[in-house]
């Protein structure tokens, strides 16, 4: 007998999924490839670090632009996640400022 089932739990919309493929076709990892190397930092912070290329306008809705290049720009990990974050909804406090500095005085950085 399972510890656990998947009963009652949904899978991953077929959209989701294709979508998902996307990013592992030879095509993405090309473009993403040279966008990094002209756009090697974050627009918000300047940090060459854990960089994302993310979508300015999500494809959710135009599939079309996954592949454009015009709609590319690169973000670091902390501001993907909080562009992410505010696209699916979820407000929070903000960790760091327009620098990407901590602003509260609990963060690990400030210690």
């Amino acid at each position: 007998m399972p510890i656990f089932s998947l009963k009652g739990i949904n899978p991953m919309s077929d959209l989701h999924k294709s979508r998902e493929r996307l990013y592992r076709q030879k095509k993405w990892l090309t473009l993403r490839k040279k966008h990094l190397a002209r756009f090697d930092k974050c627009i918000v912070c300047g940090s060459k670090e854990n960089l994302h290329v993310d979508h300015r306008e999500t494809t959710k809705l135009n599939i079309n632009r996954f592949f454009d290049p015009t709609n590319l720009q690169t973000l670091c990990i902390t501001h993907h996640s909080q562009k992410t974050a505010l696209e699916r909804g979820h407000v929070r406090e903000r960790a760091v400022d327009d620098e990407g500095y901590p602003i509260l005085d609990t963060h690990p950085w400030v210690k």
